[in-house]
């Protein structure tokens, strides 16, 4: 069953680190829960500190609150508690890359701050 909302959750760390989420809920009432807002920073801060390769190897991942579980099981726990399917759709991962001096390449835009997305 496809989630009927999604949710986006940001996090960064020490402006270094980025990470965005994408949940599906099934209800919208959801996504409004402090439960759910807690679990959807939790679970950015895990991707920001633990750096998983994708969806797959995330869910498989203990999880940094409670290595005694997985994030699956987590995640899972968490959706019984809140009465709700709550499934993550996608996550991206940035990781800043220090600009070397000098002008950028021809062929790259001149921007402030690159970013190198990781994942």
């Amino acid at each position: 069953m496809s989630p009927e909302h999604l949710f986006i959750q940001s996090h960064t760390h020490n402006g270094r680190i980025g990470v965005l989420v994408e949940f599906g809920l099934e209800f919208s009432i959801t996504a409004k829960c402090n439960a759910f807002s807690r679990l959807s920073k939790d679970l950015a801060m895990h991707i920001a500190a633990s750096n998983p390769e994708n969806l797959v190897a995330l869910l498989e991942q203990p999880f940094v609150k409670n290595t005694f579980i997985t994030v699956a099981q987590w995640l899972s726990e968490a959706s019984a508690e809140l009465k709700d399917n709550i499934i993550i759709t996608r996550f991206v991962r940035w990781v800043h890359e220090p600009v070397k001096a000098g002008p950028p390449p021809d062929d790259q835009p001149a921007v402030a701050v690159r970013m190198k997305l990781v994942r």
